[in-house]
């Protein structure tokens, strides 16, 4: 099978998802609850994460919605421009907070390291996630990966989000190359069902995230621990990879951990 591009979720796979978003939740959700810590906690088990044990359930709110899903389960009934405004106050806060608490599935210097070796082997990369684009872009700078990224999305980015097929569709238009010709790799069930929704080439499953085996074997072509395991899979597909034509791009500046 011929791979020419690997479209990766963001959170769970490139991320510690708990590590990232369990402050980020809990920060934004203190500031809408003026302080009131036992809505606080209302607000973030309602999102799908438990308290007790430190994580979120697989393909949650929280953990694979949307900011105007998340709105809406927070807020029900809140509409027009109320509900505009807090959308985007929820983008504008979870874009800064992303940049304060990204913390990577890899050690910090593993993870450009591998998106260096993806690149040499002519692999173009990008990344597609629920998160907005700003949050998106703020956590792939602090994560030293941007020089190597040659394609962004938020659900803000494309007419649907996750798990439909456009984000997809719009990495294959910058890539100049077809769906069959994709990997993508997640952490969810929402993931993979994003690649069946485009019918990519390969649908990559990692453990490193929200989902477990059991929720993914029934649609993941493969079964990884984590993205570091990436190279010695590609290895093992027959026909090499290409480097296929992408528009030319000033990467963005990795920020130190």
């Amino acid at each position: 099978m011929e791979i020419r591009a690997i479209l990766f979720d963001k959170d769970g796979t490139l991320l510690d998802f708990a590590r990232t978003w369990e402050p980020v939740d809990r920060e934004v959700a203190l500031e809408e609850c003026a302080g009131d810590a036992g809505l606080v906690e209302a607000l973030l088990e309602a999102g799908g994460y438990d308290g007790t044990a430190g994580i979120f359930a697989p393909d949650s709110l929280l953990g694979c919605g949307t900011t105007d899903q998340i709105v809406d389960a927070w807020w029900p009934g809140c509409a027009g421009d109320m509900r505009v405004g807090k959308i985007a106050a929820l983008d504008e806060s979870f874009a800064a907070l992303a940049r304060q608490y990204s913390s990577p599935i890899l050690p910090a210097p593993a993870l450009p390291a591998l998106f260096g070796a993806l690149k040499a082997m002519g692999l173009m990369l990008g990344v597609a996630t629920n998160d907005n684009a700003a949050s998106a872009h703020a956590g792939i700078a602090r994560l030293g990966i941007g020089a190597w990224v040659d394609f962004v999305a938020g659900y803000d980015s494309v007419g649907a989000p996750k798990p439909a097929g456009d984000m997809v569709f719009a990495f294959c238009e910058v890539c100049a190359v077809t769906p069959g010709e994709v990997m993508f790799v997640g952490d969810t069930l929402t993931d993979l069902e994003t690649g069946h929704a485009a019918n990519t080439g390969l649908k990559i499953g990692v453990l490193s995230g929200n989902g477990t085996a059991a929720d993914l074997t029934h649609r993941a072509d493969a079964l990884l621990a984590d993205v570091g395991a990436l190279p010695a899979f590609l290895d093992g597909i027959t026909g090499p990879a290409r480097r296929c034509p992408g528009p030319v791009r000033q990467p963005l500046q990795p920020e130190p951990f």
